[in-house]
């Protein structure tokens, strides 16, 4: 996870750099944007026990006229150890859905802030856990995800942009020993790369 993390910053600074010594326009309507990010999730085993998963995620965004855009993300997340019950868990979700992006005017000599908000749709897999069922436990499962949220941009050149912070709210439907439901908090930071 570290030697991620770390290429990800060496790769975000090489680019940054070599983008701000073209000074070119700023990026316009219709373009792809795909981001690298760091994870941090606060989310819930059963009514009222919570813990910490972390892990990263990947988007890639298509940004059409007048702030719309369409998002494909996926999201891997990670737990040691859940509670006090020494169970890992391990959650992949893969969304879908509409994103509204408002932009500040470039200027070239400026940084460009960008606010988005977003609502997706797809499916998360829980696994190396335990998930009970009416045969057993399992150690996987699979179920509805459907994530909110919205997060605020910095253009750092015009390729490259510092996501600040982008926050969500997952909600899945694996099994568990209660509600059956999942309630997770997502705060993410990283990179953006517009082609």
């Amino acid at each position: 996870m570290r030697i991620s993390i770390c290429s990800l910053l060496f790769l975000a600074v090489v680019v940054s750099r070599s983008a701000a010594q073209t000074q070119q326009p700023a990026p316009q309507e219709g373009h792809l944007d795909l981001s690298l990010t760091y994870d941090a999730d606060r989310t819930n085993l059963t009514t009222g026990n919570s813990f910490w998963m972390q892990g990263g995620s990947a988007e890639a965004v298509g940004v059409f006229p007048h702030g719309l855009g369409l998002v494909a993300e996926l999201t891997g997340l990670h737990a040691g150890s859940i509670s006090s019950t020494q169970v890992p868990l391990s959650l992949v979700a893969i969304t879908f859905g509409p994103r509204y992006t408002w932009r500040t005017p470039w200027h070239p000599r400026k940084r460009n802030l960008s606010l988005f908000g977003q609502a997706l749709l797809g499916e998360a897999h829980g696994f190396d856990g335990l998930f009970p069922s009416s045969s057993g436990v399992n150690n996987s499962a699979t179920s509805l995800a459907l994530q909110a949220g919205g997060g605020v941009n910095l253009g750092l050149s015009h390729r490259v942009s510092l996501q600040l912070l982008q926050v969500n709210w997952l909600r899945t439907q694996l099994p568990n020993s209660s509600t059956g439901v999942q309630n997770h908090l997502g705060i993410n930071t990283g990179v953006v790369f517009h082609f």
